[in-house]
């Protein structure tokens, strides 16, 4: 996919402060992140943004995309239209954002917008008919669940490194491991986010997209959804932020 179609506007308006950011969040092509109730969520696609995979991938992709918003005409005063997604680590993979038909963002306390992108001429997005409010009985934990390592076999790989930090072969080591689940149902990535941002509101919550490349088109193929205590890198105007 790519930026050129018809002409898009960026139709831009206040909410109220209390506006909770997950309620325009749709699973799909909808992005969501936050952090104590700042972030950016999503519903629906006005474009897609892609580049090819290989050297250069992120090169093309930001000329792409500065070429696609900058061709959107907006009205009014608010924030700048947006083009959200998740970009795969391996360089030869594919990379796609897309502009959403609807961003709600928080960018600060008390200052909530609501930017829909439209085509030219063309009236605003249809509000959703259904107002999700939470689920309001949990589910049981899954029964399923095997850890990849298992416990020793993990435990064993702790003292292996710990040993190699002591004879100064390494200095830093992150460890990570895997807990497989067979859930026996499906699983609604909205729910899970409703989830883990009560669990823990100092994480950023996120979910996006992910999509596989068949036949030279982009496919969606699935929702990534986390929480993570870090943000890598931030940038307002000028200023960039990171706090790993």
């Amino acid at each position: 996919m790519s930026g050129d179609g018809p002409r898009l506007v960026a139709r831009r308006q206040r909410l109220g402060p209390a506006f909770d950011l997950l309620a325009t969040y749709r699973p799909g092509p909808g992005f969501f992140i936050e952090r104590e109730g700042l972030g950016v969520a999503s519903v629906g696609v006005a474009r897609g943004i892609g580049a090819t995979g290989g050297p250069g991938r992120m090169s093309r992709l930001a000329d792409a995309v500065r070429g696609t918003l900058g061709a959107v005409t907006c009205d009014g005063d608010g924030p700048a239209r947006v083009a959200v997604g998740a970009i795969p680590f391996d360089e030869q993979a594919p990379a796609m954002l897309v502009v959403p038909e609807r961003a709600t963002m928080r960018a600060s306390v008390g200052e909530t917008w609501q930017v829909d992108v439209v085509v030219e001429g063309l009236p605003h997005i249809d509000e959703p008919r259904e107002r999700w409010a939470g689920r309001t009985l949990p589910f049981g934990p899954f029964e399923d669940v095997q850890p990849v390592p298992r416990p020793d076999a993990y435990a064993a790989g702790v003292e292996r490194i710990r040993q190699e930090i002591a004879a100064g072969l390494a200095r830093k080591v992150v460890l990570a491991r895997t807990l497989l689940v067979r859930a026996d149902r499906e699983l609604d990535p909205k729910q899970l986010l409703w989830r883990l941002r009560a669990v823990d509101p100092d994480c950023y919550s996120f979910a996006a997209p992910t999509f596989t490349e068949r036949g030279g088109e982009l496919l969606r193929s699935g929702t990534l959804v986390g929480a993570s205590p870090e943000l890598l890198i931030r940038r307002v105007g000028r200023e960039i932020w990171a706090n790993p």
